[in-house]
């Protein structure tokens, strides 16, 4: 099955070309059966204090849900949680400093994220809720939480449905399932190279890769790209100067 343009990254989409292009990449390699194991410390933390934010918060007025709702065939959106009217998701900081400057201000990526979510509940009212809580643990695997009572460790931000917003989701998920049905493509039937010339070409031949996921654009180099075992690269081509020329 065709992996989707979800909420989770549609703030990707609709944050930069470079974000974008990733994001893009990293959703053609999953297709290709190919997904990084790979996960930071605050991603562990959210995975971790969710459920237990929702507990502590939320559990009298929501349901916790946490499953893909498509939009249609080629997008939707996982809600941590939802009522009749509202969905829920769920952010757990674990740095002071982060869970304060998104009290003031939500960046725009989780913004999307509740709208996106909206659109697959379909409901007009969303949620985001902040939940600031401790990841360090003492010798016996409790957690020691900051010395502040719930209530300063929680803010929620309430949104509402926004039209403009919702056109501009369901125009990137457009096209960025065309591009990525193209990539797709263009990485499918890319040459393979044995690992043995890939280092006997750049420690005898001359030649110098570089994985695809660092070109500046991955647009304009993914036609040239290779595959050597799970991991896509391109040849760097280096102007060579004639050393008469460097006198």
């Amino acid at each position: 099955m065709l992996s989707k343009i979800s909420a989770s990254g549609i703030g990707e989409l609709l944050t930069g070309v470079k974000t974008a292009e990733s994001y893009l990449l990293k959703k053609a390699l999953e297709n290709l059966g190919i997904k990084e194991d790979f996960t930071t410390k605050a991603m562990e933390h959210g995975i971790i204090n969710q459920y237990e934010a929702f507990e502590l918060l939320l559990k009298d007025k929501f349901t916790w849900h946490d499953e893909y709702t498509p939009i249609n065939d080629y997008c939707g959106a996982a809600t941590d949680c939802k009522n009749e009217t509202t969905v829920c998701d769920i952010k757990c900081n674990f740095y002071i400093d982060t869970f304060l400057e998104q009290v003031k201000k939500l960046p725009k990526k989780y913004y999307y994220q509740v709208q996106m979510q909206m659109i697959a509940e379909k409901v007009e009212q969303g949620i985001i809720l902040l939940y600031l809580t401790s990841s360090e643990l003492d010798l016996y695997g409790n957690k020691i939480e900051y010395p502040y009572p719930l209530e300063d460790r929680n803010f929620i931000h309430e949104i509402k449905k926004d039209l403009e917003a919702e056109d501009r989701i369901m125009n990137a998920a457009l096209n960025g399932n065309k591009i990525l049905e193209h990539w797709i493509s263009v990485l499918q039937s890319c040459k393979v190279m044995e690992r043995d010339e890939y280092f006997y070409n750049q420690m005898q031949g001359g030649e110098t890769y570089r994985k695809l996921k660092t070109a500046a654009s991955i647009e304009n180099t993914i036609k040239k790209a290779f595959r050597v075992d799970n991991e896509f690269y391109y040849e760097i081509h280096w102007i060579r100067q004639n050393r008469n020329n460097r006198r």
